[in-house]
């Protein structure tokens, strides 16, 4: 896994399996980008998406002590 700082990229590889029956038909290594977003920015991606009344709330623990994160509440 790698972070691009620059483009605010986190690169990393997923293996998919194709099973059927217990066996594994197929095996695929894909690159898996993900952007990362600022709270604003992503604020600002909901409002030119139609979102109106946007607010933000964090969960201060949400994954364990001390992991917080955001969750984004809008509406059409």
């Amino acid at each position: 896994m790698t972070y691009d700082k620059n483009d605010r990229v986190l690169n990393s590889k997923l293996k998919y399996h194709l099973i059927h029956e217990g066996e594994v038909l197929k095996e695929e290594l894909m690159d898996f980008p993900m952007r990362m977003y600022g709270v604003e920015e992503c604020k600002d991606l909901l409002h030119k998406s139609g979102f109106v009344n946007v607010t933000v709330h964090e969960v201060l623990d949400g994954y364990g002590k001390g992991n917080p994160f955001h969750v984004f509440e809008g509406t059409i």
